[in-house]
């Protein structure tokens, strides 16, 4: 978990609605971006997907 500031915002392409949530990939890639409020459930489906594309 990273609590950015305007250089990580910057980084990312720029943050303009809170919270923003930024799944990175192994590679450091954005491999999923949440907006607004998401759902556990939403948070453990990309997780999962992750976590399963390692292997």
């Amino acid at each position: 978990m990273v609590i950015g500031d305007e250089q990580t915002a910057v980084k990312y392409g720029g943050v303009d609605s809170l919270p923003s949530t930024f799944l990175i990939d192994r590679e450091g890639r954005i491999a999923a971006v949440h907006i607004g409020l998401v759902s556990k459930g939403d948070y453990v489906k990309d997780i999962e997907q992750l976590l399963g594309a390692a292997k």
